[in-house]
């Protein structure tokens, strides 16, 4: 925590990453397994859009927890979120690709 002064007024600024923003927030990388290995988010769940068991995996996420979706540039991973949706998934938000998703994790 930062207390800042500004005018005779405290302003206390809470630094939080993005993945503490919502209570059950994810990041869900919906590469390859080999895509996964070579570089992810720190903690993010692997569940590839192209599998066949896509679907099957999904199903046993929390429709509660809100979900930053990734893929390499943001293509698969607006196919991995129509098809959460139409699943029941609300909370869901395509963040496009691995580096724009690296840097809403480390925003601050």
């Amino acid at each position: 925590m930062k207390k800042t002064f500004v005018k005779g007024f405290l302003y206390l600024q809470i630094i939080l990453s993005p993945l503490f923003v919502f209570a059950g927030t994810k990041y869900l990388d919906v590469r390859t397994p080999q895509e996964y290995t070579a570089e992810h988010v720190q903690g993010a769940l692997n569940i590839d859009v192209t599998s066949p068991q896509f679907d099957s995996q999904v199903k046993k996420l929390s429709k509660e927890d809100h979900y930053f979706v990734y893929c390499r540039s943001g293509k698969r991973a607006g196919i991995a979120v129509g098809k959460m949706k139409k699943m029941g998934f609300k909370n869901l938000e395509n963040v496009g690709g691995l580096q724009d998703a690296e840097k809403l994790a480390h925003k601050k």
